[in-house]
């Protein structure tokens, strides 16, 4: 199943991570080494107009009782994808992601807005 949900737009500082979270950039362009990196980081977020307003979620589902959802993926986005982002986003989803994980996927779902049934 999939879904693009809003986000309260805002930048974070995740020790676990050690990067900035809350924007669309990579992990790798957000990494904060020593507390002097923060403020330029911020400030590229800011100036690429980087800041996520939506993320788009990747939830397994097994239809057997008992069986919780689990989110597999969450891809930040800037809240205006189109039909052909999100089918990069699901090619993503089916040629690296899911077999990272060992996941074999036989469907994907969607909660119905228009853009993603293009996709």
């Amino acid at each position: 199943m999939t879904d693009n949900t809003k986000l309260k737009e805002r930048l974070r500082y995740l020790p676990i991570l050690g990067c900035i979270i809350g924007s669309t950039l990579s992990k790798e362009e957000t990494i904060i080494n020593v507390y002097s990196d923060i403020p330029s980081t911020i400030n590229k977020i800011k100036e690429e107009n980087a800041i996520a307003k939506d993320v788009h979620v990747y939830i397994l589902q097994i239809l057997l009782p008992k069986f919780p959802p689990v989110i597999v993926a969450l891809i930040p986005n800037k809240g205006s994808d189109s039909a052909n982002d999100i089918t990069q986003l699901h090619k993503k989803l089916l040629q690296e992601i899911a077999p990272q994980l060992g996941l074999h996927i036989l469907s994907l779902g969607s909660d119905g807005t228009i853009v993603e049934f293009r996709a």
